[in-house]
Parts: structure tokens; sequence; C-alpha cells
């Protein structure tokens, strides 16, 4: 064991393939493109090498983990998800997973301190949440009634997959509920489900030539392409009520006092 304070001890660190290996597990399809997109959005800072390098510590693979997990799983637009991170919040929803393999390097760069276990996570358009639950523990966990949970599968709002349900259902649910208490119920809600239906349709419209291609490497490719789509889509359609939603406040903000 090393007598080394902690804090003077090197901040060990990864090329862009252990990354990938620790992400892949759970994000299907992760790319290098994907990851340097997200560093131009000022998502993630990794260190450069004099030979310019990029170099990931493991707050950089807990901050991707975080975002690609926001994305999957809560389907927020970039500036949402770049506003936690001002904020201090987003790795409030990172979870621990699987490590790094500390033996993967670029041999150009072996003289540099490689990354030690860190955890890993996952895309937007992918499979299905992993969780399993039952109805008992939607309701649970969502804070919903039996009576909603199955207003929304009357609606076609959640989905039951034999009898069970997922991440996804928990936050519909959650939401749900909640709209209860401003006198929106489900009924009302099909809309959403209706341009959800839409905008997915979209979605695979654009990837459908590269999906038929039956390769794995096409299928990867149109993974990443639905992700990137999808998230476009969303953020146009977060931007969209955003602006309608300021043309409402402006109509219904009292009009100011005549002078004189």
């Amino acid at each position: 064991m090393s007598d080394q304070p902690a804090a003077d001890r090197p901040v060990r660190r990864v090329s862009i393939g252990p990354l990938l290996r620790a992400l892949e597990p759970d994000f299907p399809g992760i790319t290098a493109s994907k990851i340097r997109f997200l560093e131009d959005q000022g998502l993630v800072h990794p260190e450069r090498t004099a030979s310019g390098y990029r170099k990931y510590s493991a707050q950089d693979l807990e901050r991707l983990q975080a975002v690609l997990r926001l994305q999957r799983e809560h389907y927020m637009p970039l500036k949402v998800i770049r506003e936690l991170a001002d904020a201090g919040r987003l790795l409030d929803f990172q979870e621990p997973a699987a490590p790094v393999a500390s033996k993967d390097r670029e041999p150009a760069e072996s003289s540099e301190q490689q990354q030690p276990d860190v955890p890993s996570s996952g895309p937007m358009i992918s499979r299905r949440s992993e969780h399993s639950l039952t109805m008992r523990e939607l309701c649970r966990r969502s804070g919903a009634g039996v009576a909603l949970v199955r207003e929304l599968l009357n609606f076609g709002l959640i989905r039951d997959g034999e009898g069970h349900f997922d991440s996804h259902d928990i936050a519909v649910a959650a939401a749900a509920r909640e709209l209860q208490a401003f006198g929106v119920e489900p009924r009302h809600l099909r809309t959403l489900r209706q341009a959800a239906d839409r905008e997915t349709g979209l979605v695979e419209q654009a990837v459908a030539t590269e999906a038929t291609r039956r390769t794995q490497e096409s299928a990867r490719r149109a993974a990443q392409r639905a992700e990137e789509i999808a998230g476009l889509c969303l953020s146009m359609h977060a931007a969209l009520v955003s602006s309608r939603l300021e043309q409402l406040q402006r109509g219904i903000a009292p009009e100011e006092p005549s002078q004189g």
C-alpha cells in the first residue's frame, strides 16, 4: 500500500477504447463519435496528452454514464442535462456498474497511468430497461394507485410486458399521478402517446435503409443514428412547447395599469 497522500497521487485515466468497453454492456452501439459529440456539447472534458490523445478519468466516465442514462431513461434534451450539470446535480442519477479493464491501453502511451475499476452505463434509443417490476412494485415506486395504473394501461400510456413493467413505466405513472392534481386525467394524455408514436415513426423511417441491411455493423450504425435523431426531435419538441408556453403566459399576464 502506498504512503503517498491520496490528494497527491496521479489521477488514473484511460483512452477511448477502454472507455467504450466500459460503456458497451449497458449501452450497446455506443461509439467514439457519440462521446466526442457529448464533448462538443460541453458535457465531458477529457484531458489531452501532448500528442493529442484524449484521456478519460473516473469522473469523466461517471458524467458520461449520467448523461446517457438521462437521455435513455428520462428522455431529457441536452440543454436540460447541461443545466443539471451546471447545478451540480448530474451525478444524482448515477448508479454503480461494471469496471473498466485496466490492461487495455494504447501502445503509444503505455507509460501513462490507467483507470482503475469504474462504473458503466447506456444510450437513449435501445432495449427496454432491464428493470422488471410487478404492478405492485410499479405502484409503490411511482406513488400511483392501481386504478390509475390500469387507466394508463387502457389508454396505451404504459404497456404490460407479460405482467411486468420497467423504469419508463415508473416515470409515466409518477407524472400521471402528479398531473391528476391539476385535473389532467389519463384520457387527456392520449395525444402525448400519439405524438410519441409519430416521432418514433419518423426515427424508424430515417434509419430504415441502414436497419434492413441485417449486419452487426449496420445495426450499430442504425442504433446510433436513431439515438441522435431522436435526441434532436426531443430537443425540437421541448423548444416548441417552451415557445408555445411563453405565448400562453404572455396571453394570460395581467394588463399594466394605465398611467395618468
